[in-house]
C-alpha cells in the first residue's frame, strides 16, 4: 500500500481518495472535531484544544479537509495518508527522504506527559520507511527490548476437567460435568504461566500488526517475536486485559511503554486524545511539542557543560491570589521551555513551530507570545529571552538580527527591568551547527 503524502496545512480532496474513503475520513474528522469541543468544554480553565484539521470548501475542489500542524499518518481501510512537517531544506527533496530523516530524528526526542521518551532512536534502515511502518518498527524494538529484560510469568488460576486429581476439586462443577464420568475430576489449580493480561495484550497487538504491515523486515521480526509468545493466548477481552495491564506493579514497570503502544494500536487510538467508530486510524503528533522537545534535548546535549539547564521549568507562577487570611497561592503557572543559568545570570528560551514571513506585520510574530516572554523576563529576572523558530525559505529573513526591547534607550545597561527578546532561526538540516552558533553568541555577549 503506497501512502499518499501531504504536508502540514495542505488539503485532502476527493481527488486524493476514493469517494468511500473520503466520506469515511470526513466522518472521522467530524467526530474528532466534536470530541475536541467536548474536551475543551470540560476544562475551560486550560483552554485545551486539539486543532488537528477542519472541514472547509475550496474553489474547484468542493469539500476538503484542511490539515493543521499535526503530523503522522491517517489510515483508512485501504489508504494511508502521510502528513509530514514543512521543513525548509537547502536542496530539493522530491521523495521526502530528507524530510523523513529529520522528522524521525525529532520524534526520537518526543516525551510523554511523564517526561519519558516515546520513541527509540531511528537508524538508517528506518529512514525510508512510510510513517506507519516506522511506528510498527518502533513497537517491534520495544518488544524486543522487553524480551531481553524477561517476560513476566505469574500464577494463573486454571479450571479444567481432568482424568486425574490436581489442586482443588470443585464439587459443584464436578457433579454437573462428571455425573456419568466417574473417571474425571473437575478441578482448579494454580499454574505458573506467561499467559497473563500484559502478555496477552502484546500478542494480540503483534497479531494485528502482522496483518497490517507491508514491510518484509517488520513482518519477519513480528514472526520472531511471536515465537516468544507461543504459550500465550491472544486476548479475548481487550478492555478487561488492558485494565489489568494498566495497573502495573513495580516488578513489571518495564512493560509500561509497550502496553501504552499496544493500547494505541489495539483501540484505534493514536497519540492524540481522540478515537472514532469509523474505519480510520489516526496516529498524529503535534509539531509544536515535537520541536519543543527536540530543541530542549539538543540544547541539553550540546550546552550541558556550559549552563545549568531546566526544561519546562515550574519555579514561578505569573500571579498570586489571597485564598486565606495572609496566605496566598500561585495562579497562572509559567512554563518556559528552557531555562539557562550561568554565573548568577538567567536566560529564557521558548520554541515556536511557526514559519515567519517578511511580508507579514512583525514577521508574523504573535503579540501574545511577546507578552508571555516579558512575563518570563520579569518573573525570572532574565534580561535576555530567546524565541526559537524553524528556519524559513527567506534567506534574508533568516540572517536578520531581530530584537525587541522593553527599554531601548537603556538596552546596553544591565537593569533588572531591561528585557531584550531575541528572535533566532534553527536550521533543522544542521541543528547542532545552529545551536552551537547561538551558544557562542550568548557566551560572547556575556563576557
Amino acid at each position: 500500500m503506497k501512502p499518499i503524502t501531504k504536508k502540514e496545512f495542505e488539503f485532502i480532496t476527493k481527488k486524493d481518495l476514493s469517494e468511500s474513503n473520503f466520506n469515511n475520513l470526513i466522518k472521522f474528522v467530524g467526530e474528532t472535531l466534536e470530541q475536541n469541543k467536548e474536551e475543551t468544554n470540560k476544562d475551560k480553565n486550560t483552554g485545551t484544544s486539539f486543532d488537528f484539521y477542519n472541514i472547509t470548501y475550496k474553489k474547484g475542489y468542493g469539500q476538503v479537509i484542511n490539515l493543521k500542524n499535526y503530523v503522522g499518518v491517517i489510515q483508512t481501510k485501504d489508504v494511508q495518508i502521510e502528513v509530514l512537517p514543512k521543513i525548509q531544506l537547502a536542496t530539493s527533496d522530491v521523495n521526502n527522504i530528507e524530510t523523513k530523516k529529520i522528522f524521525y530524528k525529532m520524534l526520537a526526542c518526543l516525551k510523554d506527559s511523564n517526561h519519558e521518551k516515546i520513541f527509540d532512536n531511528a537508524n538508517l534502515d528506518t529512514y525510508n520507511l512510510p510513517i506507519f511502518e516506522f511506528l510498527i518498527s518502533q513497537y517491534i524494538k520495544k518488544v524486543f527490548n522487553l524480551i531481553k529484560r524477561g517476560l513476566k510469568s505469574d500464577y494463573i488460576r486454571v479450571e479444567d476437567n481432568m482424568p486425574f486429581l490436581k489442586g482443588k476439586l470443585l464439587f459443584k462443577e464436578n457433579i454437573r460435568y462428571n455425573m456419568f464420568h466417574k473417571e474425571r475430576f473437575y478441578v482448579a489449580y494454580d499454574e505458573y504461566s506467561l499467559n497473563r493480561a500484559e502478555n496477552r495484550i502484546i500478542k494480540s497487538t503483534l497479531l494485528k500488526l502482522q496483518k497490517l504491515t507491508h514491510n518484509n523486515n517488520n513482518y519477519r521480526d513480528i514472526n520472531k517475536l511471536l515465537m516468544h509468545f507461543e504459550f500465550v493466548e491472544p486476548s479475548q477481552n481487550i478492555e478487561k486485559d488492558l485494565a489489568k495491564a494498566e495497573t502495573l506493579d513495580r516488578t513489571i514497570y518495564h512493560y509500561k511503554s509497550v502496553i501504552n503502544w499496544s493500547k494505541i494500536f489495539l483501540k484505534k487510538r493514536g497519540f492524540t486524545n481522540f478515537s472514532g467508530d469509523t474505519d480510520v486510524d489516526a496516529f498524529l503528533f503535534p509539531m509544536e511539542k515535537i520541536f519543543e522537545d527536540y530543541i530542549a534535548t539538543k540544547i541539553k546535549q550540546l550546552w550541558g557543560n556550559e549552563f545549568e539547564i531546566t526544561a519546562q521549568d515550574t519555579e514561578f507562577d505569573f500571579l498570586e491570589i489571597e485564598h486565606e487570611q495572609n496566605k496566598t497561592k500561585g495562579v497562572f503557572p509559567l512554563r518556559p521551555d528552557i531555562v539557562l543559568k550561568k554565573d548568577n545570570k538567567t536566560i529564557i528560551m521558548d520554541t515556536k513551530w511557526k514559519v515567519l514571513e517578511n511580508k507579514q506585520f512583525q514577521y508574523g510574530i504573535s503579540q501574545p507570545d511577546l507578552y508571555q516572554m516579558v512575563a518570563y523576563g520579569l518573573k525570572y529576572n532574565a534580561n535576555d529571552i530567546f524565541l526559537l523558530y524553524p528556519q524559513t525559505e527567506d534567506k534574508k529573513l533568516n540572517e536578520l538580527d531581530i530584537k525587541y526591547y522593553t527599554d531601548y534607550k537603556n538596552k546596553d545597561i544591565l537593569k533588572s527591568n531591561n528585557i531584550t527578546i531575541h528572535i533566532h532561526f534553527i536550521d533543522l538540516e544542521n541543528t547542532e551547527g545552529s545551536l552551537n552558533k547561538l551558544k557562542e553568541s550568548i557566551l560572547f555577549s556575556s563576557t
